[in-house]
């Protein structure tokens, strides 16, 4: 019984909600008469492509004036530093100059055993400056009263400091 009743059902559905009992065409199916919606979906998002390129775009560029600011501060930055070092290295050489001379006509006042002696414990580089600045017969004298090992040093110092392509070949 249960399968007469099915089958009665699905006569009267097909038969009638569908026009087949009926001598009229059957309608067509949905689906097949509405067009596809692809056409409509690739303008609508084609059109937010070009706003969204738009967008990226503008905040690389606003990035990148940013970034440009930045690079330019900092050379800025730098060139301050730049030119206050130049400044400092300036006043240092004025300085070294002015203590050098006095340095040097303390050490040609003094007797020569004394001025090897100071001039030993100094630096090796300030003692030849002192000593390539001296006439030439005080700052020999001076020395051939130092230690022959400090002498040697002192002597090369002056021979790079007077002529730097007698230097030493490394």
């Amino acid at each position: 019984m249960r399968r007469t009743t099915f089958v009665a059902a699905l006569v009267l559905a097909l038969g009638h909600g569908t026009g087949l009992a009926s001598s009229e065409p059957a309608a067509p199916a949905p689906e097949a008469a509405a067009p596809a919606p692809k056409p409509i979906v690739k303008d609508y998002c084609s059109s937010f492509v070009d706003v969204a390129a738009e967008r990226r775009l503008t905040r690389l560029n606003e990035a990148l004036k940013k970034t440009r600011e930045d690079v330019d501060a900092r050379i800025e930055e730098l060139k301050a530093q730049s030119a206050e070092l130049k400044a400092l290295i300036d006043a240092r050489k004025a300085m070294q100059a002015k203590v050098g001379e006095s340095l040097l006509k303390i050490y040609i006042q003094v007797e020569p055993e004394a001025a090897a002696q100071q001039l030993a414990k100094l630096e090796p580089g300030t003692a030849a400056e002192i000593l390539v600045k001296m006439n030439p017969k005080r700052s020999g004298e001076i020395l051939s009263l130092m230690d022959p090992k400090k002498a040697a040093s002192l002597v090369a110092l002056l021979t790079l400091q007077t002529s730097p392509e007698k230097a030493p070949k490394s």
